[in-house]
């Protein structure tokens, strides 16, 4: 096999299981400790910090226009914010498209009917503080603010698997 072909390769797993890393989960840096903190300004034009959510379970979804595994996860992550609507339950997107694709990722959650909070990170500083190095990777944070689950690519089981631990976190009170 040449490097071609092995490069070619490569390319395809990724694509397959994640955006840059083979999908599922595994034990992270960033499990069990405290979220950093995030204030920014949402897609709406809200100003969102975590430090407000203190008491709610909190799920981040990191994700980009460009990404075939995060289009695919976004409607299962629509379902879970539709599920906790009337929860102590926050979900917020962490847009990676970069500056200046306001208008276009907006357009886009239109049109496929995603309606949960969304932030785009246009300097990468919150993708860099929760460790993110591939997409879709999601934070899922206790109503004491620590992180309790990092889950990177997408599968069939991610929901249910989702839903499961926000009903634990709940349950815990």
């Amino acid at each position: 096999m040449n490097k071609l072909q092995a490069l070619v390769m490569l390319t395809v797993i990724a694509a397959l299981t994640g955006c840059g890393r083979l999908s599922g989960h595994r034990a992270h840096p960033m499990d069990n400790k405290p979220a950093p903190s995030i204030s920014a300004r949402t897609l709406d034009g809200a100003e969102l910090s975590l430090a407000d959510l203190k008491g709610r379970v909190v799920l981040l979804d990191f994700w980009a226009t460009w990404c075939g595994p995060c289009i695919d996860a976004l409607p299962h992550v629509q379902a879970l914010a539709d599920r906790y609507a009337d929860q102590p339950v926050t979900i917020i997107g962490i847009n990676n498209d970069g500056p200046g694709s306001d208008e276009a990722v907006r357009q886009y959650l239109k049109a496929v009917g995603v309606t949960f909070t969304q932030i785009i990170d246009q300097t990468g500083r919150i993708n860099y503080a929760y460790g993110v190095d591939a997409i879709p990777h999601s934070v899922l944070i206790d109503r004491s603010g620590v992180i309790r689950d990092v889950h990177v690519g997408y599968g069939p089981q991610f929901e249910s698997q989702t839903a499961k631990q926000i009903d634990r976190l709940l349950a815990d009170g």
